[in-house]
């Protein structure tokens, strides 16, 4: 072999070591083999973790609780009414919608209608839940 082809050889194990080097060593700790973190919620599956995830939601739904100060019956009737209000607002809503039903695209006005519906009943479901609160 020439000189020539001696270079040639030394550059191509050289540019091998350092894909190898770049590629596929691990120089980040914070990574572990089959791309799983660290920072994974979970180590021994789902319910490994149930205690601190009911936890967590039960401090979440402590703070609402606070915020929301349904226990204070002035704010209690404040929140009904607004309920009832945002309820004729749908029904408006929903009459405009019967009355302006595109006649090329019926569907699309009824299916605007069904999802006004649903947004009722989901405000009578609040409001059942505000009237549970002690």
């Amino acid at each position: 072999m020439n000189q020539q082809q001696w270079l040639n050889l030394l550059l191509f194990i050289g540019i091998v070591l350092a894909l190898y080097f770049f590629m596929f060593r691990n120089n980040q700790p914070y990574l572990i083999e089959g791309m799983e973190n660290e920072n994974k919620p979970t180590e021994n599956g789902i319910a490994s973790n149930s205690d601190t995830y009911m936890a967590t939601i039960k401090d979440l739904t402590a703070k609402l609780k606070d915020e929301m100060n349904i226990s204070n019956s002035d704010y209690r009737k404040k929140y009904e009414k607004i309920i009832l209000e945002v309820d004729n607002l749908l029904s408006y809503l929903m009459l405009k919608s019967v009355l302006t039903i595109d006649k090329t695209k019926p569907e699309i006005s009824l299916v605007k209608l069904a999802q006004m519906n649903d947004a009722r009943a989901a405000l009578n479901n609040v409001l059942k839940f505000v009237d549970k609160q002690p």
